[in-house]
């Protein structure tokens, strides 16, 4: 990410360095080091008003929200999110702002019965790489934020635990259309899993829809109410990072999974989600590690 803002400097490309910096502050913001993550947004913000880019300003508006609300200053937070929401409103496209800024209004003007909106397609594919291409190049979806390595915390699937002893190897490619998610998923270890699963069956393509929730565990509680099973489950990257898929008896793709929104993936979802608006396909993929 460096080695791109010195060419991004180089060339003066004023869009690509706010970029760089709003990246680099989500990633600082993950790793728990929030004053360098402040400094980063405050670059960005700096340069996307001097450009006029309402979008980014917006953006920046909502990780600084973010940043502020983990801080515990609330009354910044509140600011924060106002002044982002505003924009967005000004922008007549809420509904992308609100998807991650506010879930609950998002929720409400989305509802189905049980886990509100659908959020993510999530796609398994067999090479990652080639997926990326055809959809920056041929949807003309993106940019893709790629995952080269996921630090798996814990996994089961069909009651059996992951061996975590052993690496798992995989990779994960996320970018937005609109409001909804696009994940793609690449299992390169041979260890049985639902994407395993699904691709021995002959299956490439669509595997799972996604719902995020901030309210993960009352979710849970409703799934278990419902009947629904568990097939496979984890966490990842940070012990707040949860997620569960439900077993289907429907035709593929039909998995559902339920993604716990926390602070160590608010600010990146919204990067992805805000990088989305207005993306002109420069830089179509960019590595988060």
């Amino acid at each position: 990410m460096y080695q791109k803002l010195a060419i991004d400097e180089a060339l003066g490309r004023k869009e690509g360095i706010a970029s760089v910096y709003g990246n680099l502050g989500i990633l600082y913001q993950i790793r728990g080091e929030l004053e360098p993550a402040e400094e980063m947004y405050q670059k960005s913000l700096a340069i996307n008003e001097a450009l006029g880019r309402k979008e980014g300003v917006a953006s920046v508006y909502g990780n600084l929200r973010n940043l502020y609300q983990i801080r515990g200053e609330l009354e910044r937070a509140e600011e924060m999110y106002q002044r982002s929401l505003s924009i967005f409103a000004e922008l007549k496209s809420p509904m992308v702002g609100m998807a991650i800024h506010c879930p609950k209004i998002a929720e409400e003007a989305m509802m189905n019965e049980l886990f509100g909106p659908v959020r993510q397609l999530g796609i398994v594919v067999r090479d990652l790489d080639a997926a990326v291409r055809y959809w920056t190049g041929t949807m003309r979806i993106g940019p893709f934020f790629v995952f080269n390595k996921v630090d798996v915390l814990a996994f089961s699937y069909l009651g059996e635990p992951l061996d975590l002893s052993l690496p798992f190897e995989g990779r994960i490619a996320l970018a937005n259309s609109g409001p909804l998610q696009i994940e793609l998923i690449e299992q390169r270890s041979p260890v049985r899993t639902s994407y395993r699963d699904f691709l021995d069956a002959g299956h490439e393509g669509l595997h799972h829809v996604g719902f995020f929730s901030e309210d993960y565990d009352e979710l849970m509680e409703r799934a278990r109410e419902a009947g629904l099973v568990v097939e496979q489950d984890g966490v990842l990257f940070t012990p707040e990072g949860k997620f569960t898929y439900f077993a289907t008896s429907g035709h593929p793709g039909t998995i559902q999974e339920l993604i716990a929104i926390h602070d160590g993936n608010r600010g990146l979802f919204q990067m992805i989600a805000d990088s989305a608006v207005g993306w002109d396909g420069a830089d179509p993929v960019r590595y988060l590690n």
